[in-house]
């Protein structure tokens, strides 16, 4: 069952890698390189770190993945904000609002409706726009810590160090 299992998560991340942008697949693929070099570096290491080695690169791996699903939560929410123009929606309710001056109470509490979908289209656009940069901030700390972890591989001196970064960001993510 459960090498079924990895098989399934697999051929999942494959689908996701395959949906991201040539920019955002390089991107994942520099990170993926850099696992591989860090699990190289702690293999070199003496046997009595393994323990808490083993513990890095399953850390690690769950960073990987995380990375992966933030890459492809960060494009939709592009593709969200590419498609939804918060200069039209603007418009739109201003339009909206100099319209109404002059209609006649039952339009105006009509068209007072489609105003309050129109503001909950813009607080909900605008809600991206900051989801996306949280996102953007989340990957660039993973990134981040990879390139800490790498450089710590290669001077490794105190492996519990490690490990407390790594257990902070992946709580974080």
């Amino acid at each position: 069952r459960k090498i079924a299992e990895r098989k399934r998560e697999v051929k999942k991340d494959r689908d996701i890698f395959r949906s991201l942008s040539k920019d955002d697949q390089k991107r994942y693929v520099r990170f993926r390189n850099m696992e591989k070099a860090i699990k190289d570096n702690f293999s070199k290491l003496p046997y009595s770190s393994q323990g808490i080695l083993d513990a890095h690169l399953k850390k690690l791996d769950g960073l990987l993945d995380s990375y992966l699903n933030l890459l492809q939560l960060k494009e939709r929410y592009v593709r969200f904000t590419e498609r939804t123009g918060e200069r039209d929606i603007v418009r739109a309710i201003d339009g909206l609002q100099q319209e109404m001056k002059t209609d006649p109470p039952r339009v105006r509490a009509i068209k007072q409706r489609r105003m309050g979908i129109l503001e909950k289209r813009l607080e909900r656009f605008k809600k991206a726009g900051e989801n996306l940069a949280i996102i953007g901030a989340q990957l660039e700390t993973i990134e981040d810590v990879a390139r800490y972890v790498y450089e710590q591989s290669l001077t490794m001196q105190n492996p519990e160090e490690v490990s407390f970064q790594l257990d902070t960001l992946v709580s974080e993510v």
